[in-house]
């Protein structure tokens, strides 16, 4: 809109104005009352013909439309290189949840393991909270998963202008 409005500058523009004016008072050495209208009315044709502002101004609008094309061009390039990318990782985050919930039964087994042999003697309580502490570290790896799982997800809903209650739900 900027560059349109520079380059409307460049065509005649006629131009009507006037001015209506009264004096009221009353004169200091006659004492005589007075009233005295000034008035006028002009048309006047303003034809640029010679004025280089209007280039200039031309120029710095075009050069901030151009600006900010390419700021716009910029942050969709940004924008679509990371909804690429999230979309890359969610399936390796997904490989990733499904390893760190077998580990966890994997762990649960041998702590399971673990108890009985603990109980019947044969292992010490020091490699049975070895095991309980993998159980542990088991599931801190699978909430970790599940929790950069939801992240991209909510970054994927903002991306793409989503309500995130939905996208829950």
């Amino acid at each position: 809109k900027e560059v349109e409005r520079q380059a409307s500058g460049r065509y005649p523009a006629l131009y009507l104005s006037g001015m209506v004016s009264g004096n009221e008072g009353e004169a200091y050495n006659t004492q005589e009352d007075f009233y005295r209208q000034y008035s006028f009315a002009a048309l006047t044709l303003k034809v640029p013909l010679f004025d280089q502002s209007l280039n200039v101004n031309q120029a710095i609008a075009a050069t901030q439309m151009r600006r900010a094309t390419l700021l716009l061009q910029q942050t969709k390039d940004e924008l679509s290189a990371l909804e690429r990318n999230l979309q890359a990782t969610l399936p390796v985050i997904e490989k990733s949840r499904v390893l760190a919930a077998t580990s966890l039964e994997n762990s649960h087994k041998l702590l399971q393991i673990a108890q009985v042999s603990q109980e019947s003697g044969r292992t010490s309580m020091e490699e049975y909270l070895r095991y309980e502490s993998q159980v542990l570290a088991a599931q801190a790896a699978l909430f970790q998963a599940e929790n950069e799982k939801w992240q991209i997800v909510s970054q994927l809903a903002v991306l793409y202008g989503t309500e995130l209650k939905g996208v829950v739900q």
